[in-house]
């Protein structure tokens, strides 16, 4: 997450943005990815998606684009971040009818929004303000994703994660945790090269001599 937080903060975005990722799915690194992106704007800003890669379910990767998405619609919609939070959940297009509520109260904004995008607002505006006073509520500060430290070789099209692993000394699940745009546990193919994390330390197990 520590990285995810860089982002935003290298792109000039709030960093409390990254809750954002936690109101569109907690994080998961599962079908859409953190941010959900839709196919069209994850290529649109930049992500692989075919049927080997989906870059929308890297953390560091779909968190670039989403915040050069939220740059765009920062842009479009003025000074409120909520109404950049608005188009984030009803595009582009759909915003406009909302723009005249800009200088609107909270209360009122959230009556004439829909109902997935009130959902949204509310469960980031949650996650943002528990974060934000961790303390209060009796919690300890801690990263919502824990992450390893890795390091990133290139690996040729079509290599599978079982020829990394080996080269590497380390394991095919760990590979697929470290890599999880990666979901057919392969380099695609049509790939001249492709950056692979591996974990930062080799397995001490498999550095131990072995009998001759």
């Amino acid at each position: 997450m520590a990285e995810m937080v860089s982002v935003m903060r290298d792109r000039g975005l709030p960093t409390e943005l990254i809750y954002l990722s936690f109101a569109e799915s907690e994080f998961s690194y599962a079908g859409a990815g953190p941010w959900q992106l839709s196919r069209d704007t994850a290529r649109r800003y930049g992500l692989r998606v075919n049927s080997w890669v989906d870059e929308r379910r890297d953390p560091i990767k779909s968190t670039r684009a989403a915040a050069d998405y939220l740059t765009t619609l920062h842009e479009q919609t003025g000074p409120d971040w909520r109404m950049t939070l608005v188009a984030w959940n009803n595009g582009e297009a759909g915003v406009d009818r909302y723009m005249p509520l800009c200088d609107a109260s909270y209360d009122r904004l959230m009556k004439r929004l829909p109902h997935r995008t009130r959902s949204l607002l509310n469960r980031f505006m949650a996650v943002a303000l528990v974060a934000r006073q961790h303390e209060e509520f009796g919690l300890q500060s801690a990263s919502i994703i824990a992450t390893s430290p890795y390091r990133t070789v290139v690996a040729p099209g079509g290599t599978s994660f079982r020829a990394i692993a080996e080269q590497e000394r380390t394991n095919v699940k760990t590979l697929g945790r470290l890599n999880p745009a990666l979901f057919r546990q392969r380099v695609p193919p049509g790939a001249t090269a492709y950056p692979v994390r591996v974990p930062l330390e080799r397995s001490a197990d498999q550095l131990l001599p072995t009998d001759s």
